[in-house]
C-alpha cells in the first residue's frame, strides 16, 4: 500500500495527526525512546571492546552469600525510607552478610582507576552512575547480590536471583533497553559483569559527558548484539519482567489494607521504591497509605 493509498484510507486528518507526532512527539515515553535510540547509535564506537574478550567462561559453581549495597554518604546519613529498605534486606536474608558501602569504607573493597576516581571527584561521573561501576567492580571480584538501597524486601531472595550464575531483571526491548540494572547477582568474574565493566570504563576513559542517562542498559544490549558469548549467556537468564518490582511503588499513596498488603507481597518479596517522592507523586504525609505502613514494619 502506497502513501496516497494510506492517507485516503484512515483520512487525511488521522494521517497528518500521526505525521505531527512522529515529528514533533509529546509523549515522554516516545522522546525517551529517541533520544536512547541515538545515544545507542552512538555507542556502537565501543563494540571493539568486546571483540577483544570471547573467550569461554568456565563457572566454578562458587557462591557468595554477600548482598552489596551502596550509600555513599553513609547509612546514617540516608534518608528515614532508605533505613527501612536497609533494614529489611537485613531481617528477610539472616544467611548473608549484608555489606553497606558508602565513601569511608568503599577503599575495602574495590579499586578504580585514576580516571574514574579524578572524574567522580569533578562531578563529571555522578554518584549514580559511581554506583554503577562499583556494583560491576564488586560482583566480578567477589560475586554475590548487588541491592539497590531502595528496595524493600517482604521475604528472603528468591531462588530464581541466588541459583543462577547471573540474573538480572529484563524488559521488553524498548529504546535498546532490554534489562534493569537495581538489582544483579553473579557469580564472580561473570563475563556480562566483566563486559560491562570494560564498556564502562572504556566510555569514561575517553568521554567528559554523559550520553545518555541509562549507559548501563544501552551497553547491556550492545553486548547482547554484538557478542555472541554474551547473547548465549543472556538468554539463559530467568526471564523477571522488571515491572514487577515496582508495583508497591505505584501503591505507595493507596490507602492500606491486608488484602492490599497480601497481594503487593504475594507478587514478589522485592519491592523497588524511592526516596524521590515529588517525582512519584508520594504523600508521605497521608495517614493510613501503603507507605506509611511500610514505614511502620
Amino acid at each position: 500500500m502506497n502513501i496516497f493509498s494510506r492517507i485516503h484510507q484512515i483520512g487525511f486528518w488521522t494521517a497528518w495527526l500521526k505525521l505531527k507526532n512522529l515529528l514533533f512527539p509529546s509523549d515522554p515515553q516516545v522522546i525517551m525512546a529517541a533520544s536512547t535510540n541515538g545515544a545507542y547509535q552512538y555507542l556502537h564506537k565501543y563494540r571493539y571492546v568486546l571483540q577483544k574478550h570471547n573467550e569461554e567462561w568456565i563457572d566454578s559453581g562458587e557462591r557468595n552469600k554477600t548482598i552489596w549495597t551502596c550509600w555513599l554518604q553513609g547509612e546514617q546519613q540516608a534518608p528515614v525510607i532508605v533505613q527501612k529498605c536497609l533494614q529489611s534486606i537485613r531481617e528477610n536474608n539472616k544467611d548473608y552478610k549484608v555489606v553497606v558501602i558508602d565513601e569511608t569504607n568503599l577503599d575495602n573493597f574495590v579499586s578504580f582507576p585514576d580516571y574514574i576516581i579524578e572524574k567522580y571527584k569533578k562531578g563529571i561521573i555522578s554518584r549514580t552512575h559511581f554506583s554503577d561501576l562499583i556494583r560491576l567492580e564488586l560482583l566480578d571480584v567477589y560475586g554475590g547480590v548487588w541491592i539497590d538501597s531502595t528496595f524493600f524486601l517482604t521475604g528472603p531472595l528468591p531462588e530464581y536471583i541466588t541459583q543462577p550464575p547471573f540474573f538480572c531483571y529484563q524488559r521488553r526491548p524498548f529504546g535498546h533497553m532490554m534489562m534493569g540494572n537495581p538489582l544483579l547477582a553473579a557469580h564472580k568474574t561473570h563475563p556480562l559483569v566483566q563486559d560491562a565493566k570494560r564498556l564502562l570504563f572504556e566510555y569514561w576513559e575517553h568521554e567528559d559527558r554523559l550520553v545518555s542517562y541509562p549507559i548501563f542498559h544501552l551497553f547491556f544490549t550492545l553486548m547482547y548484539e554484538e557478542s555472541a558469548r554474551d547473547r548465549a549467556l543472556m538468554n539463559n537468564i530467568p526471564y523477571v519482567p522488571v515491572e514487577l518490582m515496582d508495583v508497591m511503588l505505584y501503591c505507595l499513596n493507596k490507602p492500606y489494607s491486608p488484602q492490599l498488603w497480601q497481594h503487593l507481597t504475594s507478587l514478589t518479596p522485592l519491592h523497588k521504591l524511592t526516596y524521590r517522592f515529588q517525582r512519584y507523586g508520594v504523600d508521605v504525609n497521608k495517614e493510613g497509605t501503603i507507605y506509611q505502613h511500610v514505614l511502620n514494619q
